[in-house]
């Protein structure tokens, strides 16, 4: 039975199972490669990127596989990134992709978008190159609807990837950025030092719900005493007597 070299196989247990074809070629020659791929030992996964048979297959693993297949300096983006960073309003979509303008790239479907990356910008998770949850919440501003937006920004918050200071700043970098909705993200950002953001969107959506019809900001998670007994109130106006949970 073909074997896989020890050092390509240390590769594919940091890769989720994957190599690339550089990678094989730094311990197997291309008739080796070739003959694996035959016998089903290496299966062919992407442009330049091949499978170990029987590694587990996971979300994780086709997004790295089109970041390797797409070449240096190619990252998850956009609907991708906020989902690699656990935003859970998001179900699990195609891997998308940003490059460096004028760099070359070898993933076509979906097509990568083409943008400005400071290093700023990026980073790893996971071992997947992708943009930052600040830089990911900017790039969504240019192809998102509002609502998603906020709700993406909001599950960072939540989750403490992201901190709404932290948009501010980047939007005030020299960096260059893509173009975007800066307006949209400060009425976004403005909207989120005055409600806060809940421990789910629920609690969220009530917030805003009330603010949208013109009442004042309610108090977020309130301590009350009924019975004796001491109970928290996802939402409440106190003065007034009334609580939302």
């Amino acid at each position: 039975m073909q074997q896989i070299p020890q050092e390509l196989a240390d590769y594919a247990r940091r890769q989720f199972g994957l190599v690339t074809r550089a990678q094989a070629l730094q311990c197997l020659s291309s008739q080796a490669i070739y003959r694996r791929l035959g016998t089903g030992v290496l299966v062919r996964e992407n442009r330049g990127v091949y499978r170990l048979a029987g590694s587990e297959r996971s979300w994780r693993q086709r997004a790295l596989g089109a970041c390797l297949a797409a070449g240096d300096s190619a990252v998850l983006s956009h609907l991708s990134a906020a989902y690699l960073w656990r935003a859970p309003s998001l179900a699990a979509p195609r891997p998308q992709l940003t490059v460096p303008r004028g760099r070359r790239c070898g993933i076509v479907d979906p097509p990568p978008h083409r943008l400005p990356l400071p290093p700023l910008d990026v980073t790893e998770r996971w071992s997947i190159p992708t943009t930052t949850p600040v830089r990911t919440v900017i790039d969504l501003s240019t192809v998102v609807a509002r609502p998603l937006l906020e709700r993406v920004m909001d599950d960072l918050i939540r989750t403490r990837q992201l901190r709404i200071e932290e948009v501010l700043q980047r939007l005030g970098s020299a960096e260059p950025l893509p173009r975007h909705r800066s307006e949209l993200l400060r009425k976004i950002v403005e909207l989120r030092r005055v409600r806060g953001t809940g421990a789910s969107p629920k609690e969220d959506w009530v917030v805003d719900t009330l603010l949208a019809a013109g009442l004042e900001m309610p108090v977020r998670n309130v301590i009350i005493e009924a019975g004796g007994r001491l109970f928290e109130v996802d939402v409440a106006y106190p003065d007034l007597k009334i609580g939302i949970e």
